[in-house]
């Protein structure tokens, strides 16, 4: 499936770190957007035509910026442990359109790039340019994925923009729709966390994505008791394994996910007193 992908552009004021995504409407290409297309600052000049979002002159311009009527939503918690990964769905809505693109980065008040990306499905991060995410498919409207958050407890935002485009092999008619959304450390847990940092290690996460059960790999200091389990990206538990004491050493858990919806998930581990997260990404047979 071929299309052309100009350029992701939005326009919106950092708080604390900021993570961009941009929405946006002509036929977007499927290998993404360039970088540097959400809007966040130091992606335009601000000047005239330069807000750095697809919006610009010479690209899905037909429309002023978050002029139409769809809309692009970003779906993640309100706190983060620092260290640990993020789970965030970004997801671009408007009626008779049937072709779609994101993309999104991260920024500290300062405007640096901060923590890294940690891919979903049908998505990629841009060509030359890794602190940015984008859409690999083009007939999705949804996508969902991780943010490796930073060691150091910082206040975060997330910015988008997307794309929703009207099918036609041209920049006229599409529209592009900007937000944000602000997430803060969670200091207190990750002080807890850092009181047992050698109680435990997690090797691997395998296979990941994953259809209807993964195995953590662990690495126990000493004997502790053990349990996993697994939350959608609203915060609620959706599984849980309880496995006993387990002794100093390596373990192989197996964890049941049923037949949980195609998506991204967080994955906690829980080891005596200290709990870690990894991103776990489900994703079933079309058949």
């Amino acid at each position: 499936m071929t299309g052309k992908f100009r350029s992701l552009f939005w326009s919106t004021k950092a708080v604390g770190i900021v993570v961009a995504l941009t929405a946006f409407a002509t036929i977007p290409s499927q290998s993404g957007a360039p970088p540097e297309r959400t809007g966040a600052p130091g992606d335009g000049t601000g000047a005239p035509g330069q807000s750095g979002t697809c919006s610009d002159v010479g690209c899905h311009n037909s429309f002023d910026l978050n002029s139409g009527p769809g809309s692009v939503t970003i779906n993640s918690p309100a706190m983060y442990v620092p260290g640990e990964t993020v789970a965030i769905q970004v997801s671009v809505a408007q009626a008779n359109v049937t072709k779609f693109g994101f993309e999104i980065t991260a920024k500290d008040d300062s405007g640096a790039h901060i923590g890294s990306w940690v891919l979903g499905p049908n998505t990629r991060r841009t060509i030359g340019n890794s602190n940015y995410l984008t859409h690999s498919v083009i007939t999705e409207s949804e996508w969902t994925f991780g943010w490796q958050s930073p060691i150091d407890p910082v206040n975060v935002t997330f910015y988008a923009a997307g794309n929703a485009a009207d099918g036609k092999v041209d920049a006229a008619g599409d529209y592009v729709y900007t937000t944000s959304k602000p997430i803060v450390p969670n200091t207190v847990a990750g002080v807890d966390e850092l009181k047992e940092a050698d109680a435990f290690e997690i090797l691997s996460v395998y296979p990941n994505p994953s259809q209807h059960q993964t195995t953590v790999l662990l690495n126990l200091a000493k004997l502790e008791e053990a349990s996993v389990s697994v939350y959608d990206l609203n915060g609620r538990r959706i599984a849980n394994e309880n496995f006993g004491s387990l002794a100093p050493g390596r373990h192989e858990l197996a964890v049941n996910l049923g037949n949980l919806p195609s998506g991204l998930y967080a994955m906690r581990v829980r080891v005596g007193n200290e709990t870690r997260s990894r991103p776990l990404t489900v994703v079933q047979s079309q058949d």
